[in-house]
Parts: C-alpha cells; sequence; structure tokens
C-alpha cells in the first residue's frame, strides 16, 4: 500500500522558517568571525544589530535630513571591544551612513540623539526607556526580559542560540514599523500589566 503524501508547509510557516535560515546566515556570515565563543556570540549580536537597521523603518522626522546618519548607541560597556564599529561602518542602512556612540547609562540626551540603542548586559533597561519614552529609538536590551521590560526587542540566549524576543506595543508606541519578516522568526511578548 502506497503512503499518501505528506501535506506541504504553509506558505507563512515556509517563509518563516526561510527568513530565520538567511537571519542566521546573514547573521553568521555578516560579521567577520572572531577567536572565542563569547566572541562569536557579540558577533552573531553586532550582526543582528546591522539587520534591525535595514528591517525596522523609522519615520522620516526622526532624521534632521536626507543625508543625516542612522545613530546606533551603545549603554554600559561594551561587550563588542569595538567589532560592532568595526563591522558596521563601511556598511550604510537604507541609503543612511551608519553612526556608533558610546554611552553611559546617565547620557539621557545622548540616548534621544539615537535611533537604535543597545542596552549591554546588565544595564537597567527602565532607565534608558524612560530617556527615550515617547521618541522613534528602536531599543534593543541583552538580557531575558529585555523586551518585557520595555524594550522593543530582547536578545535572549536559549539552548545556547540568541533568540530574539519583540514586543510590538512598545514599538509602536514608539513609532517603528518592524518587517513582518522579523516578525515571523521572533516570539512576541507583552509588557506585563502596570
Amino acid at each position: 500500500m502506497q503512503m499518501p503524501p505528506k501535506a506541504a508547509p504553509s506558505a507563512p510557516r515556509l517563509l518563516r522558517q526561510r527568513w530565520a535560515r538567511l537571519l542566521w546566515l546573514v547573521a553568521a556570515l555578516g560579521v567577520p568571525p572572531l577567536a572565542g565563543a563569547a566572541e562569536s556570540e557579540q558577533s552573531v549580536k553586532a550582526a543582528y544589530l546591522y539587520h534591525f537597521t535595514s528591517l525596522v523603518k523609522w519615520p522620516e522626522t526622526s532624521f534632521t535630513d536626507a543625508n543625516a546618519p542612522l545613530v546606533i548607541g551603545v549603554v554600559g560597556k561594551d561587550p563588542f571591544e569595538g567589532s560592532l564599529a568595526r563591522s558596521i561602518r563601511p556598511r550604510s542602512a537604507n541609503g543612511r551612513q551608519i553612526e556608533i556612540r558610546q554611552l553611559n547609562s546617565n547620557d539621557k540626551a545622548g540616548m534621544r540623539q539615537c535611533h537604535l540603542i543597545y542596552l549591554s548586559p546588565g544595564e537597567i533597561a527602565a532607565n534608558a526607556v524612560e530617556a527615550v519614552k515617547g521618541l522613534p529609538v528602536l531599543m534593543v536590551g541583552d538580557s531575558d526580559r529585555a523586551a518585557q521590560d520595555g524594550c522593543c526587542i530582547g536578545l535572549v540566549m536559549r539552548n545556547q542560540r540568541i533568540k530574539l524576543e519583540i514586543n510590538q506595543e512598545t514599538a509602536r508606541q514608539a513609532r517603528l514599523s518592524i518587517s513582518s519578516d522579523l516578525l515571523g522568526i521572533a516570539t512576541l511578548v507583552r509588557k506585563p500589566p502596570l
């Protein structure tokens, strides 16, 4: 007796699988590999940050003019040890140059000048979230609860892989539009009730 053919995966599921493979491949190959496991983890995170710049749309009013750079702020100790700037500096995002700034957690004025903020491990999301409240800033936290604590995207380690958690409500409040391709490979979370 012949077995019936297996049903083909649905189109949305296939698309998510393709994008997940593509993002992982780009993240793994888009930044020169480094020696140690921790360095490789940071290379993948740096690649994610770069790719977020093309998978998220900022309102045009968040740029001073057509030539203004897209500014990425690293808040706290730089876990990339300069590799983020080296890997991103020659690239652009949607026709804009990318500028990297190192910020401390008390530099609220500096945070307000950024389009994307990366919160280093150990940084408290609430401080940065409050500093940019109401502004179109993509806040990316490097902790298990970043998305629940008010960041738009959380980078979390699960089974020795970096996973994405996205808080769509936070992104909506910041007037950011996150690509459905990125949403399709992430876990969607909500801010806990106040």
